[in-house]
């Protein structure tokens, strides 16, 4: 009967937490985690103003926030399981059909991260924004960018199994316990924008309540101009607007460097990608959209990650490719840091 009565009271707390979250903060989301959690500018070319595509110029003019992880209630099946997916597959085939794009699900993008920062506490309760994307490589590594980690001492947190981070009661969610930034990345002109990123508890593949998935790379995978690649974020619809609580997906196509270098007078080097953007107010990543994936499908069917969302002119700038860090370059490198293995193609 006294845990009956706790249960309800716990209910009643949760509820009114979540209404007074409404009237107070517009969106404001008390996920209930499926997994315990313990705890829970740019090129220097000196006609060009580039944005990195991170959250936090996003943060200030968002009201939404989640207070994570406040119920630590283990919510999955306690006897049921899923084969997990090989790296790169989805949880049901693509439908083909950020700024300019379309509503993405968790279904289609298994592997994709939200990063999100703490950004104070709320009556009591830790809140926290989301500020950059990443992709799962392995149940226990994220790959993101350095700039998404460069200089920032606020506590960091990994949710993954979600496309709505206002309704993350199917999300994983995890502290972070290590962050390994590349050794050669330049904060001035963002060549080698790569970092790695340990979760302190591994993601549950196995799931059979949340889609948790994790992406492929290969130090072979071919990005020719003209290929279509598609990148996904809850990154703004335009510059400094704030994040989307949704997920987002659209296509794009690679253009070549030479033509990309035109329009950064030089600044972009073999470490980095170019695409999008040649057409003004289309499709390009933007704000929030920083360390998410640049993703192109192979003939069989799987997904390899291509690129890292790094920087651009504005978003969706006429002739201003978006800028992407080429992650194949770093394959060996990230090898070398990981302590699980990393799945082949």
């Amino acid at each position: 009967m006294i845990k009956h009565h706790m249960t309800r009271s716990l209910l009643l707390i949760t509820s009114s937490l979540y209404l007074l979250g409404q009237n107070q903060c517009g969106s404001i989301s008390i996920p209930i985690s499926n997994q315990i959690n313990n705890n829970l500018t740019v090129p220097n070319a000196s006609k060009l103003s580039i944005a990195t595509r991170d959250g936090l110029s996003s943060m200030f003019s968002s009201e939404r926030f989640s207070l994570g992880s406040f119920l630590n209630i283990d919510m999955s099946p306690a006897t049921k399981s899923s084969t997990p997916l090989k790296c790169g597959q989805r949880f049901r085939s693509h439908n083909d059909r950020i700024v300019g794009g379309y509503v993405a699900t968790i279904t289609h993008f298994p592997w994709m991260i939200s990063l999100q920062r703490e950004k104070g506490n709320w009556y009591g309760l830790k809140a926290f924004y989301h500020s950059c994307g990443g992709s799962l490589i392995t149940p226990s590594w994220i790959v993101t960018a350095a700039h998404c980690l460069y200089n920032r001492d606020e506590p960091l947190r990994a949710i993954a199994g979600t496309d709505n981070l206002n309704f993350m009661y199917r999300a994983q969610i995890r502290d972070i316990s290590k962050q390994i930034i590349h050794p050669k990345f330049d904060i001035t002109t963002y060549d080698n924008d790569i970092a790695l990123i340990k979760v302190n508890h591994p993601f549950n593949l196995e799931s059979s309540f949340s889609h948790v998935g994790t992406i492929c790379l290969s130090p072979d995978v071919q990005i020719l101009p003209y290929d279509i690649a598609t990148i996904c974020g809850f990154g703004s619809r335009a510059f400094h607007a704030k994040t989307r609580s949704h997920l987002y997906e659209t296509q794009i196509a690679i253009i070549d460097r030479k033509t990309c270098n035109r329009s950064f007078e030089g600044a972009i080097t073999r470490n980095m990608i170019c695409a999008g953007g040649m057409i003004a107010n289309k499709r390009d990543a933007c704000s929030g959209d920083s360390g998410g994936p640049l993703t192109l499908d192979t003939d069989d069917g799987r997904t390899v990650l291509a690129g890292i969302v790094s920087f651009g002119q504005d978003c969706a700038r006429a002739h201003y490719p978006g800028i992407y860090t080429n992650t194949k370059v770093y394959y060996d490198w990230i090898l070398s840091n990981l302590d699980e293995p990393l799945e082949k193609i």
